[in-house]
C-alpha cells in the first residue's frame, strides 16, 4: 500500500495576514444592509466560514435573501477595497517550500472562495508551491 505524508495549510492567518481585511469586510457589508455588528466578535469569527459566521454575530442566516446579499457583497468589497492590502506573513512561503522539499505533498485548505484563495496564495508566494487546494466552493 502506497502512503503519502501530506500537510494542509490554511490560508489566512497561516500564510497571510488577511483576518483584519476579513472582518472589516465582513463588518462593511453587514452596514451596507443596516445590521450594525461588533468588529471584535465579527474578528472572533474569523476563520468559521460565512455560514457560520453570519448566525453567530448577527443571527442572519447566510442562505436567506439578506444572507446572501450580504455574503455576495462581502466578497466583492473585500476584493475591491481590503486584497491589495494584504501582506504575507513572514517567510511563509519559505515554510511552504521546504515542506514540499522535505516530500510532503502541500496542499492549501481553506474556508474563503476560489475566487480569493488564488489570489491569496500568490500573495503568499505559495500559489505554485501548492500540490493541490480546496476552497469553500
Amino acid at each position: 500500500m502506497l502512503t503519502r505524508k501530506a500537510v494542509l495549510f490554511d490560508v489566512d492567518g497561516t500564510l497571510v495576514d488577511s483576518n483584519d481585511a476579513h472582518a472589516d469586510a465582513w463588518v462593511k457589508a453587514f452596514s451596507k444592509h443596516g445590521v450594525q455588528v461588533d468588529w471584535t466578535k465579527v474578528r472572533r469569527c474569523i476563520g468559521m466560514g460565512g455560514d457560520k459566521l453570519m448566525p453567530e454575530v448577527s443571527g442572519i442566516d447566510e442562505g436567506s435573501p439578506a444572507g446572501a446579499a450580504i455574503a455576495k457583497d462581502r466578497g466583492e468589497i473585500f476584493k475591491r477595497d481590503f486584497l491589495h492590502t494584504i501582506k504575507p506573513l513572514r517567510e511563509s512561503d519559505t515554510l511552504v517550500a521546504a515542506i514540499k522539499a522535505m516530500g510532503y505533498t502541500v496542499v492549501a485548505a481553506s474556508s474563503a472562495k476560489a475566487d480569493e484563495l488564488t489570489p491569496l496564495l500568490r500573495i503568499a508566494g505559495a500559489q505554485s508551491l501548492m500540490d493541490a487546494a480546496t476552497s469553500s466552493d
